[in-house]
Parts: C-alpha cells; sequence; structure tokens
C-alpha cells in the first residue's frame, strides 16, 4: 500500500492490490490483507492467479456504488490451487441498476482445486460464489465452499406466474443461485449459510460428484 493510504474505503488501491496478488503468486508465497476497508470501482474487479492463497481474515473488499457495468470483486479464468481464506465483500446491489450483474467471486474456464472458506458475502446483484466451467468437455474440478456467509445476493427473477417471467431485462440465468455451478465435477459445498435470495439460493446446472451438506438456506 502508498505511504499515507487511508483504511476507510475512501480511495481505492485496486491497482496497487492487484499487483501485490501477481507478486504473491510468482514467488508462492500468501498474502495477508490488512485488517481494513478496500474499495473497488472496477468492476473486473481482482484477477486471482494460480498456486495463491489469499487470507483475508477482518478485511473488507466494498465493491464500489458506481458499479455500471456487469463484474466481481475476485475472478479466477483458468487458475488452478486457489485458496480464499476469509474476508467479507460488500456490495451495494440497492444503489445499482437492475441490469448491472456484480458478483463476489468467480471462477470460469479451465480451473480446479478452489477452496473458498470463512468469507461472508453480501448484497451482490448476482452470485455470491459462482464457478462455471465452459461445457461437458471442459469441467471445473475440485471445489469446495466451505463456512461461508452469503446474504441478499443475486438478481432478480421474475416468478413464473407473473408477466415478463425470467431474469430481469440485462441478467441472465447464471446470475441466479447465491451458490451457483455450472459444469463442475468433485465438488463440496458445506456449513454455509444462504439467505436473503431475490432469486434462487442454490443453482447446480451440469454438475457431477457433489455434496451439498450441513447448510442452511432460506
Amino acid at each position: 500500500m502508498p505511504p499515507g493510504h487511508v483504511t476507510d474505503g475512501s480511495v481505492s488501491y485496486q491497482r496497487q492490490l492487484q499487483e501485490a496478488i501477481d507478486a504473491a503468486a510468482a514467488t508462492g508465497r500468501t498474502l495477508v490483507f490488512r485488517p481494513m476497508r478496500y474499495l473497488l470501482d472496477d468492476p473486473a474487479g481482482l484477477q486471482l492467479r494460480s498456486g495463491l492463497t489469499l487470507w483475508m481474515y477482518g478485511a473488507v473488499f466494498q465493491l464500489s456504488e458506481e458499479m455500471d457495468r456487469d463484474g466481481q470483486a475476485f475472478l479466477g479464468r483458468d487458475v488452478v490451487g486457489v485458496n480464499l481464506l476469509g474476508g467479507e465483500v460488500a456490495g451495494l446491489r440497492q444503489k445499482w441498476p437492475d441490469s448491472v450483474n456484480i458478483a463476489g467471486v468467480r471462477f470460469v474456464g479451465r480451473s480446479a482445486r478452489i477452496r473458498v472458506r470463512d468469507m461472508y458475502l453480501h448484497d451482490l446483484s448476482s452470485n455470491g460464489v459462482g464457478v462455471f466451467g465452459g461445457g461437458p468437455d471442459e469441467l471445473i474440478e475440485d471445489v469446495r465452499v466451505c463456512d461461508t456467509i452469503i446474504l441478499r445476493c443475486c438478481n432478480k427473477y421474475v416468478d413464473y406466474l407473473l408477466p415478463g417471467t425470467g431474469p430481469v431485462k440485462g441478467s441472465e440465468r447464471k446470475d441466479q443461485g447465491g451458490v451457483a455451478f455450472y459444469f463442475v465435477k468433485n465438488f463440496v459445498v458445506r456449513g454455509c449459510r444462504l439467505e436473503g435470495s431475490r432469486s434462487d439460493g442454490t443453482h447446480f446446472y451440469r454438475c457431477a460428484r457433489g455434496q451439498f451438506v450441513n447448510n442452511v438456506v432460506s
């Protein structure tokens, strides 16, 4: 962090955070975030790298109320061996347009060996944790989401008994589900609390060999 940095989330240091993530991944070190509030103002989010462990207990990642396009706080694309431990992702979905879909953590592409534990994700307009393989021949494998709280997430989904059934304009089915997995094999979701979703608490599509145990969904 730069000299004289603030800790209240009023200034974004997203570029410096990305540089720290890249350096930690390159050397195989665990990156420890100081307990403070970090403003994320670029919806591209922080880009995760293979072999990365983030220790985030006490850290709050505050997404800007100015978000005007889809994105997330953390994105792992084609990554292997990523551990996210602790930390809070705080959204402001009540201030974002319905057409803006912001997730907490997303993994896409040819990814594997993913661990998410002890996180708190809330007030997002897409998934708390979304894991999206590319298809039947491009599965994401070996995923664990444990002891994580996901509150008031997802975008709106119009009930089938009402006009305009389905996701709201600018959103899609993938934005539904506090936890959403597409084309995932060998996964565990355990000990999580999933509450207050505007659509589904969970959303699993074309997944295999999974366990969903000891969770609270309401």
